[in-house]
């Protein structure tokens, strides 16, 4: 609400909810908060334009907030219905966020959603995305290997949902 009161230039907003269960209604008018919104949209840039993910909430895959999250399998490594994320630019180590939208070092050239949805054959992950300890890399691909000992190596072919 900060964030949408600071960037509509709105000193005051209403925030309304209604308990599922009794119906009651809650109404509050909250004052704008510049230095609070300023900060929020500030932590949302750090995060956009982060070279990596940020770091989880918890390392304890059955702390609250770890239990319901949607990503919690991909976090978590080792947990046993851990999936790879999603093959697209915005996982890859080539693709940057760069200020008016994102670029591609492996090809040279800034990319269109479309571009980032449909990701290329050369797609690499970036290795913190993957559930395992990078041990060797060359030019067009990165070995990982897993607490289970087995080793993959990452080529850019042949992906699909479920390469770990």
């Amino acid at each position: 609400m900060q964030t949408y009161m600071h960037l509509m230039g709105l000193t005051r907003a209403m925030y309304l909810a209604v308990c599922k269960d009794t119906d009651d209604v809650y109404v509050e008018r909250i004052e704008a908060d510049p230095a609070f919104a300023q900060g929020l949209l500030a932590k949302a840039e750090r995060v956009i334009f982060a070279a990596t993910p940020p770091q989880r909430i918890s390392t304890d895959p059955a702390w609250y907030q770890c239990r319901m999250c949607d990503h919690a399998p991909v976090c978590h490594a080792g947990a046993p219905d851990a999936l790879a994320p999603e093959i697209n630019c915005r996982t890859c180590l080539h693709a940057t966020p760069v200020d008016g939208g994102w670029h591609c070092a492996r090809h040279d050239r800034w990319l269109t959603e479309a571009d980032q949805r449909a990701a290329c054959t050369m797609h690499l992950f970036i290795p913190s995305l993957v559930p395992g300890k990078q041990v060797d890399a060359g030019e067009d691909w990165v070995e990982y290997e897993f607490a289970s000992g087995n080793r993959w190596r990452d080529t850019g072919k042949n992906k699909h949902a479920n390469t770990f």
